[in-house]
């Protein structure tokens, strides 16, 4: 996917995909995607979770 203005692609995951090839395969490769999958997953919910404190830290000091 293209954002307009910006000259970065930006990939998405569908998350039932992610999870799904969990219970199809186990090799190293499946592994190392687990282990990726859980990293975005951790930074997105990290991600979102800092921004409305922030907000809300903000939007208190108003």
């Amino acid at each position: 996917m293209h954002i307009p203005g910006s000259d970065k692609l930006v990939a998405f995951y569908n998350l039932d995909v992610a999870i799904s090839v969990r219970y199809r395969v186990n090799s190293k490769k499946v592994t190392q995607f687990r282990i990726w999958r859980t990293k975005v997953l951790r930074d997105h919910i990290i991600y979102h979770k800092n921004r409305r404190n922030l907000s809300s830290s903000f939007l208190a000091g108003l």
